[in-house]
């Protein structure tokens, strides 16, 4: 069903050869001068084209899972407003994929668009790449600025909250069949 969903939210993009996934990661950290706040979203669904280097990431918003069950109500509830906006997405293209050594483990430049909290920001990332016993591997580590994507900090909490947060995604996909 999961992947159902995935295709039909991608219907945009133009298939070759396919990898997909639903089980990647993603992980944030915020460092912050009173505590440091870290989740983690382990059901990432994702999908590659290799023809056209294209791809699709969505994230339900609810499910990053946080080491306190009330920073995780916070999170959900006063700053993503997951019940408004349930996903984040990330759509667009690596460029000159098709002419990449993918059995080599490479640095490549993603472009595309992020849509989280209902805002959509252009997000130009580096992501390693590689291909082994079958799988596609992207791993990549960037920053998002909250107030990029109108997710405020209120006052009383601005030393608990960095206002920019240290992501990484982790992506094992499986060639569609």
């Amino acid at each position: 069903m999961r992947y159902l969903v995935l295709l039909l939210f991608l219907s945009n993009i133009s298939f070759g050869q396919q990898y997909m996934s639903n089980e990647g990661s993603v992980h944030f950290f915020s460092e912050a001068p009173m505590e440091n706040i870290e989740a983690e979203n382990k059901t990432v669904a994702g999908i590659i084209d290799v023809a056209s280097g294209e791809f699709a990431f969505r994230v339900k918003i609810e499910d990053f899972k946080f080491a306190k069950s009330l920073m995780q109500e916070h999170f959900n509830e006063n700053y993503m407003e997951s019940e408004r906006y349930p996903f984040a997405t990330f759509t667009g293209f690596i460029p000159d994929f098709q002419k990449l050594d993918f059995f080599n483990r490479q640095v490549v430049q993603v472009n595309g668009e992020m849509t989280m909290h209902g805002v959509e920001q252009p997000m130009n990332i580096e992501a390693s790449v590689w291909i082994q016993d079958e799988k596609l591997y992207l791993i990549s580590k960037f920053g998002i600025k909250l107030a990029d994507f109108q997710i405020d900090i209120p006052k009383i909490v601005i030393y608990n909250i960095a206002e920019e947060v240290v992501v990484t995604i982790q992506m094992q996909l499986s060639q569609v069949k």
